[in-house]
């Protein structure tokens, strides 16, 4: 086919015809037929890096600052009209540090064991969090200010603003009477609500002796129910009402085999707790 005849020699002259051009404010990009015109900016434009930072420097681990942003970040608020909970407050305090993230039905919190010279509050923007998971793995270092944040190793350097304003009193949201603790196997768990779960987030777990059953909370043309037996001792059953994607978001960021739920009443929040990784859940009042 005469298209076809002399090809390559053809594309290798179309290649050497691709090109950029400045257009006052625009690029354009030509490439055999197709061709685009994008916006420019002046260079001067760009915000400059503090290559050499006259900041503080945090002492974390960074191991365990990288693991828990992670297992913290599905609890981060989005779009909240308190701006705060559109991040993740790192809470540094003497003896530990805090990860800390609630969308005002959950709180999610992760302990490093770890002392630091002075309390600090640092509330970094959910965008950031992911940022700093998708970079950052290990040996990072930390610099700080009222108002900026740089992490950098020897490949990156990684600047973000932070969230002005004051998290809540998280400490107040933990509850301090658990009148019930059980121990559980994570992966019967997951397997149970997501079973459920496929007609509805919001179930019914009921804790009964040596057993846990789960269905659906009422609908008059759905119902799904499960269950697994469990080393559980309770003379009255316990019934709690809860948006299973909560539990499920823990359980997906347990490296335990097993973890622990605390229960007082069912209308309070309740505790999951695996290893230094907790999240307070508030039921759903029927």
């Amino acid at each position: 086919m005469p298209r076809q005849k002399g090809s390559g020699h053809h594309k290798s002259a179309q290649r050497r015809n691709d090109h950029k051009e400045k257009d006052n404010d625009s690029v354009i990009i030509k490439q055999m037929r197709s061709k685009y015109k994008l916006p420019s900016f002046e260079s001067s434009m760009f915000p400059e890096f503090e290559q050499n930072p006259s900041l503080n420097e945090i002492i974390i681990d960074s191991v365990n600052l990288i693991n828990g942003l992670r297992k913290i970040t599905p609890a981060i608020s989005t779009n909240n009209p308190k701006f705060e909970l559109n991040g993740a407050l790192i809470d540094v305090r003497n003896s530990v540090i805090n990860l800390v993230s609630t969308d005002t039905k959950r709180l999610a919190l992760f302990k490093i064991d770890q002392s630091a010279e002075k309390n600090l509050p640092i509330i970094l923007p959910k965008k950031a969090i992911a940022e700093i998971q998708k970079i950052f793995s290990s040996n990072i270092k930390l610099f700080f200010d009222e108002t900026n944040l740089i992490i950098s190793n020897e490949d990156y350097y990684f600047f973000t603003k932070v969230i002005n304003g004051k998290f809540p009193d998280y400490e107040r949201i933990i509850p301090r009477d658990i009148s019930n603790t059980f121990i559980l196997n994570t992966e019967k768990m997951i397997d149970a609500l997501k079973q459920v779960s496929i007609l509805s987030p919001e179930i019914k777990i009921t804790f009964e002796e040596s057993q846990i059953s789960m269905e659906t909370i009422e609908s008059s043309n759905e119902e799904a129910k499960t269950g697994f037996e469990a080393e559980i001792k309770l003379e009255n059953p316990i019934t709690l009402a809860v948006n299973s994607k909560f539990i499920l978001d823990f359980l997906s960021q347990c490296q335990s085999e097993n973890f622990e739920i605390g229960i007082h009443e069912p209308t309070m929040p309740f505790v999951l707790t695996s290893d230094n990784f907790s999240t307070i859940i508030m039921p759903i009042i029927l």
